[in-house]
């Protein structure tokens, strides 16, 4: 068991950096204006590329080198993926949940949810505080944010740079 969970370590570790089971997909900075106030904004997204343990135990039953490993797993288009996130408004800190991305275009709507010490986003526990709408635009994502509990409760101009941060 030991040997097989060290191989499963190993195939996450040489997928490369494109095809890595987690990597952050974007991190943009800007300010969200209201009607008399402006606020520091940032956002940063996450993909989530699951294996299913079909997958797995394909790559652990067919006794292939790391780079077969790597090549078998860049080929197979079965993937699921799982989006996150974190926007930071002001000096608070958002969970992104419920979230539709497209990367293309970038598109994010999401609800906003308190963070919650070493927890995922429960539905039945979190209160969701804002919703955020944006798109990307000419040379800027524009969009709107709603905050509905907290120190921000407002609805808010969105206005980032589209030139990811790190770019």
């Amino acid at each position: 068991m030991i040997e097989s969970r060290k191989t499963i370590e190993q195939i996450l570790q040489h997928v490369g950096p494109f095809q890595a089971p987690i990597r952050t997909v974007e991190t943009h900075m800007g300010l969200v204006m209201g009607c008399n106030e402006s606020h520091p904004l940032r956002i940063e997204t996450e993909t989530i590329r699951m294996l299913q343990p079909s997958q797995i135990s394909r790559l652990l039953d067919g006794n292939m080198s790391h780079r077969e490993m790597t090549e078998m797993i860049a080929e197979d288009a079965d993937f699921v993926f799982i989006y996150k996130g974190r926007i930071w408004l002001g000096e608070d800190h958002y969970r992104l949940v419920d979230i539709d991305y497209e990367e293309v275009g970038f598109i994010l709507d999401a609800d906003l949810a308190s963070p919650r010490e070493g927890g995922q986003y429960r539905r039945d526990i979190d209160a969701v505080v804002g919703h955020i709408a944006i798109r990307e635009s000419v040379k800027t994502i524009v969009g709107e944010l709603s905050m509905d509990l907290g120190s921000y409760c407002s609805s808010y101009t969105v206005l980032l740079d589209s030139s990811p941060c790190g770019d």
